[in-house]
């Protein structure tokens, strides 16, 4: 059957309509095939709900890139902390566009380490997590929030660089649903993931920690004149068998004469320590006062690290054996030193003339050798709450 021919449409292209038009080659027809059939719908990350948990003032630092790389990308961020000291106020400063929900005391006690911030934190995070219903919570050793996880249906995700504390360790192994460990703690398990490194370099790398040379003013200081020092206090499971300080040893031996900065957690202990320039939290850029001092000395493992991560010749006088620490002390940037005359010598020593070059090789080695902690933690929590795709809308080649 003959059909009439279509009126002539207002507006036709001449050279479609016109006498003159060919329909396309067959090879451009098949080209164009080709390049639709590959087209597909575009990878679109629905917004996921993620809870933080901060219980130590590392661990802010360690978090706070990927807190701030997920609002970015439009992710639903919660924070909440443990009142432990300075935490929640630490956690207020670096984080002034979020609310930050203290929830649970850290105790003083064993006994009240087990009950009020063991079984009642443990009350009030349920209590909490209802409220936010998150996707995943995200932080450091977060075992209690992943044993809630079993009953109110989200997925968790923990880090620690410190198997040697035995309960915490067991507990997180147990119930989170992924654990991120640094390669050199040689642990293996279904829910474990490594990655090379540690945690501290994910805030004091070259690509993300600049020092600032404009601090020393602050407090009178010159660059490379002078020795930082942190002495922890002995309430936590960790430095509970630490009974003796060796800060305090060092200085009565002899220390006192040097030029010190102290980083002091028990202000109490302030007048034993006359001549030396304390710090007062909250410190402005503290790891810069770390970086440009000659030698750092710490009673505590996190700050000792930190010191030797940014290069500087450092000695870790407490009593752990960490394998977090043996990494940095195979390579030779890290001393575990509880002998005093050993220290006060190190002290005493001029600095090496090149101490600027080895501090820089040190931390280009580092920088060589080690992965980027916060992309293991963004990768692996994209994985965890699942990149929900999104059939419709625009597409990739």
């Amino acid at each position: 059957m003959n059909f009439p021919s279509p009126p002539a449409l207002r507006g036709s292209c001449p050279a479609i309509d016109g006498p003159h038009y060919s329909p396309p080659p067959a090879t451009l027809l098949l080209a164009l095939h080709i390049v639709l059939a590959r087209r597909r719908p575009a990878k679109i990350i629905v917004a996921m709900r993620v809870m933080f948990d901060f219980a130590h003032p590392a661990h802010v630092n360690f978090l706070k890139r990927l807190v701030y790389r997920l609002r970015d990308e439009g992710h639903d961020v919660h924070l909440v902390c443990l009142r432990r000291g300075k935490v929640p106020r630490i956690a207020a400063e670096e984080f002034p566009d979020f609310t930050v929900t203290p929830v649970g005391t850290h105790a003083r006690t064993r006994l009240g380490l087990y009950l009020r911030t063991g079984l009642l934190r443990e009350v009030q995070l349920a209590r909490v997590l209802r409220r936010i219903r998150p996707d995943v919570v995200v932080g450091v050793a977060v075992f209690q929030a992943a044993m809630l996880g079993r009953w109110l249906g989200f997925r968790s995700l923990g880090v620690t660089d410190d198997p040697e504390h035995t309960m915490v360790f067991k507990l997180s192994r147990k119930y989170l649903d992924r654990f991120l460990l640094p390669e050199c703690l040689g642990e293996s398990a279904p829910n474990i993931v490594t990655w090379r490194g540690l945690k501290e370099w994910a805030y004091l790398s070259p690509e993300h920690f600049r020092p600032d040379e404009s601090i020393l003013a602050d407090h009178g200081l010159t660059a490379g004149e002078y020795i930082f020092i942190r002495d922890v206090e002995t309430v936590s499971l960790n430095y509970r068998k630490q009974t003796e300080n060796n800060i305090l040893r060092l200085y009565q031996a002899g220390l006192r004469k040097q030029k010190v900065v102290l980083s002091l957690e028990n202000k109490a202990l302030a007048e034993r320590f006359a001549g030396w320039h304390i710090l007062q939290e909250l410190v402005r850029d503290i790891h810069s006062l770390i970086y440009f001092s000659r030698l750092a000395i710490s009673s505590g493992d996190s700050m000792s690290r930190e010191a030797a991560e940014l290069g500087v010749e450092s000695f870790y006088c407490g009593r752990r054996a960490m394998r977090s620490n043996q990494a940095m002390i195979d390579l030779g940037m890290l001393h575990h030193e509880m002998d005093i005359e050993t220290i006060l010598a190190a002290a005493s020593a001029s600095p090496p003339a090149d101490i600027e070059t080895r501090q820089r090789d040190r931390r280009e080695k580092l920088q060589s050798l080690w992965e980027d902690p916060t992309e293991v933690l963004y990768q692996n929590l994209m994985e965890l709450g699942g990149q929900k795709k999104k059939r419709e809308g625009d597409y990739t080649d």
